[in-house]
């Protein structure tokens, strides 16, 4: 029980981190820069201009920066990661009945928290990498962090607890242990049954011996 409850934990733990890393890549908030009255918001697929008015213009990137390019691969490959996770750990997951097999489960588990851990890490790269080179240069470009950053380290942490999580507590109970356990009753079992039958099989001696004694 306490298993199970660990791993409907980290099933709703590891959609918030992924809801988390899809708002990171989608929302134009990575990079914000001013300039006279001009507020720039950069992202990995657009750039949007917030001027005094409160109008804001939002317009898709002719020429990609590098830095952008990258952290747009890594952010959408730990989405995958984090979407296979997650059906991995459904599947797996002692609150279903889609595998049988303890032994099945249990590697599921495994190779979910696995790929959580992987998704984590893939969107926490990106955002740190970017984040240094923001303050890098700060003085001379006038640009500061966007709250797509911080969702990024949220979600990126919020995976890899989910990862330490699951691969600590909710890992089903392994079918060896229960096989095991399962032939030792039966064994138990057995013997008790030989011993039964033992002393049937002696009380039934007894009195046949005895009947002959009193005929001769």
């Amino acid at each position: 029980m306490a298993s199970t409850a660990v791993q409907m934990l980290c099933v709703a733990l590891g959609t918030i981190g992924l809801i988390g890393v899809i708002i990171c890549s989608g929302l134009p908030r990575w990079v914000v820069g001013h300039q006279d009255d001009t507020e720039f918001h950069y992202g990995l697929s657009m750039e949007c201009k917030n001027q005094s008015t409160g109008r804001m213009q939002c317009t898709k990137f002719d020429s990609i920066p590098s830095e952008l390019q990258a952290a747009r691969a890594m952010t959408a490959i730990s989405c995958i990661f984090g979407i296979l996770s997650l059906l991995l750990l459904s599947f797996g997951a002692d609150f279903t009945t889609c595998i049988q097999n303890k032994n099945s489960k249990t590697k599921m588990i495994q190779t979910a928290g696995v790929g959580l851990m992987l998704a984590g890490m893939l969107v926490i790269i990106p955002v740190s990498l970017v984040a240094h080179n923001i303050l890098r240069n700060k003085q001379c470009l006038s640009r500061d962090i966007g709250a797509s950053i911080y969702i990024g380290w949220a979600a990126g942490m919020l995976m890899i607890l989910t990862q330490g999580l699951l691969l600590s507590f909710g890992r089903p109970r392994a079918a060896g242990a229960l096989s095991s356990s399962g032939a030792a009753r039966i064994s138990s079992r057995t013997s008790s049954t030989t011993v039964s039958s033992g002393g049937v099989t002696a009380t039934s001696f007894a009195l046949v011996s005895s009947y002959h004694s009193d005929r001769v």
